[in-house]
């Protein structure tokens, strides 16, 4: 941002992107006659936050601030936008996340195994109401200050009764502040989300920190909408996205790093041993992510032989326990799905591999865009009409960061991150296959674009080739500015849907 030029394309990028923020906003207040009469004050807060954020971007990009930095001042003022616009429950399976939450905030950390074979827990008669729930803001403002009835019923939770409460620990300590402050319902659930929320601020910093490189795409993907949303919310994300992306960079770090260890101490085992196993433990179609341990040069440890048998024993203590949850969480996949035959599907899986092979291929010429979508702009409950303009052009801004800035990373091998992601999909593909989609489907359902999030880094370094690279460098602050002012019309989309 040294010429003239450059400047004014900037001011004038951010003079678009007011007005059409305006715009998103003007939808919502043209809904609600009563907004009418508060217009221009919507209009003056919606300039000013924009131009705040843009000041902050040349700020910090002028100034050369470090990645994280830049991180830090943009997630928390968007972060708490989205989570401050955004109703209970309407980002997907959140309200289960938040029983879940509660539930372990009462010293109960395993789901209850209900006489009709279904899962949950024994929690106020009131705290599943929908009226909490499946809410506007109208009905937001009406049951905001609800408090738990004394009667204690049997609650469900379906599809949270099969994971581990470590994905629920961060959301369970805003609710356990909310308990003791004896406050209502909603409060609650929004100090879950502001707990969660500081967790995976405290994890991403602290990755970007130490990420030898690829620093600015793993910023811009962690400012699409998508992101924001997931991970400002009460869901589980949180964890293993938090969680994935430190594991990844400090195993990098240490590999690459000049600052890194020359030898591996307790303290730097104990950490990779507790993400190792938080990850294994939060999703069974993750472990695969634990392989990469043995990326760690040999020389951090006294001998090869070391090296070796210390990072299987932990691989192995990862996979013991992560089968022993999975064993446990399989009655309330096989109870409370009763739509879907999940051992039928495994014996027709077992024997006829290659007609699951072709439905996965099916779901990928037919859904494949919709994976990119979902990856990017797709926010509510998937529920929120994003204009084609974006959905259209996101993807392609997203691509060419995907290709940019090829760095030499010695004896870098892309296809064994290449490998880790098509193993993981294929995983997940696996599990969707068997606990979502129709018996003997001809596609596979269910498989959303989050999903891949915790990847990020890995398909960044996959991609990283000197022929296919792309050069944006000098172009990074126009990249950062589109993002941040898109999660701004979005949430003017936000504010529409739930007026």
């Amino acid at each position: 941002m040294k010429t003239k030029t450059s400047k004014i394309i900037y001011i004038l990028m951010t003079v678009l992107f007011i007005i059409l923020s305006i715009y998103e906003f003007s939808r919502g207040i043209n809904k609600e006659p009563v907004l009418l009469s508060y217009k221009y004050l919507i209009y003056s807060i919606v300039t000013v936050v924009d131009i705040i954020l843009a000041f902050l971007i040349y700020f910090a990009f002028s100034h050369e601030w470090k990645i994280e930095n830049i991180f830090l001042i943009l997630i928390i003022p968007l972060g708490l936008l989205y989570s401050l616009f955004i109703p209970l429950s309407r980002v997907p399976d959140e309200r289960e996340h938040f029983l879940k939450a509660y539930q372990i905030t009462k010293g109960s950390l395993y789901a209850t195994l209900f006489e009709d074979k279904s899962g949950g827990g024994y929690l106020p008669s009131n705290i599943n109401d929908p009226i909490i729930y499946e809410n506007d803001y109208k009905n937001a403002i009406n049951t905001f200050w609800l408090h738990e009835n004394i009667d204690i019923v049997p609650v469900k939770y379906t599809q949270m009764a099969v994971y581990s409460f470590i994905i629920h620990t961060p959301q369970a300590v805003g609710v356990f502040f909310g308990n003791m402050l004896n406050t209502s319902i909603a409060l609650k659930a929004y100090l879950g989300r502001l707990s969660n929320f500081i967790f995976y601020i405290i994890l991403i910093y602290f990755s970007l920190k130490i990420l030898p490189f690829k620093k600015f795409g793993a910023l811009f993907i962690l400012l699409v909408p998508m992101a924001i949303q997931q991970n400002s919310s009460l869901s589980a994300d949180v964890m293993i996205n938090g969680c994935s992306f430190l594991f990844i960079s400090y195993i990098l770090y240490l590999k690459y790093s000049d600052k890194s260890p020359k030898k591996l101490e307790v303290k730097h085992k104990l950490l990779l041993f507790s993400l190792a196993l938080i990850i294994s433990l939060s999703k069974i179609v993750y472990f695969p992510i634990c392989l990469l341990l043995f990326l760690i040069p040999k020389e951090k440890f006294s001998s090869s032989k070391r090296r070796f048998v210390e990072l299987s024993i932990l691989l192995l203590v990862c996979l013991a326990l992560n089968i022993f949850t999975s064993l446990m969480a399989s009655n309330f996949i096989v109870d409370t799905l009763d739509d879907i035959n999940y051992k039928g599907q495994m014996i027709y899986v077992l024997k006829h591999p290659f007609a699951f092979i072709m439905a996965i291929l099916r779901s990928i010429k037919e859904y494949w865009f919709g994976y990119v979508k979902q990856f990017i702009t797709s926010v509510g409950v998937w529920d929120i009409y994003i204009p084609k303009y974006f959905t259209f052009s996101l993807p392609f801004l997203l691509l060419s960061v995907l290709f940019s800035d090829y760095t030499y990373i010695k004896n870098n091998k892309n296809y064994m991150y290449l490998s880790l992601i098509f193993l993981i999909f294929m995983m997940i593909a696996g599990i969707e296959y068997l606990t979502f989609s129709d018996y003997m489907g001809k596609t596979v359902e269910g498989i959303q674009g989050r999903y891949f999030m915790p990847l990020v880094i890995p398909l960044l370094l996959g991609l990283n080739y000197k022929k296919l690279s792309i050069n944006i460098e000098k172009y990074q602050i126009y990249y950062i500015l589109i993002i941040v002012m898109v999660d701004i019309c979005i949430l003017g989309r936000i504010f529409y849907n739930f007026l």
